[in-house]
């Protein structure tokens, strides 16, 4: 089986639209304060009720969720090391680095 990867995005202009993203993401209002401020950066978050691992990316602008599915903690330690320094967040990037990571293919979910 290959992993998913599904990606959401959100303008930092337009809160409704961060809250809605970061309700998706188990625990993720708790980044809602910091992703308001300003941050600019990357996480990751783990859950493992869902098998996913979340991956988001703000550069001050935009807020983006690249989340992959039906992994274990394993897994995800793996793809945040191969995304570590990634200055690229395409979804074509984060695909490249899922394989990498996972030495097997991904899905992009449409």
């Amino acid at each position: 089986m290959s992993a998913r990867i599904f990606e959401a995005y959100a303008s930092l202009a337009v809160e409704s639209s961060i809250d809605q993203l970061l309700a998706t993401i188990p625990g993720g209002l708790e980044l809602r304060e910091r992703v308001l401020t300003g941050w600019s950066g990357a996480s990751t978050k783990y859950d493992e009720a869902s098998r996913a691992a979340y991956f988001l990316v703000c550069d001050g602008k935009t807020l983006g969720c690249f989340t992959v599915s039906g992994i274990d903690p394993a897994d995800a330690s793996r793809i945040a090391l191969a995304l570590q320094g990634n200055s690229d967040w395409t979804a074509a990037s984060v695909v490249r680095a899922v394989e990498q990571a996972l030495g097997g293919s991904a899905q992009r979910a449409q």
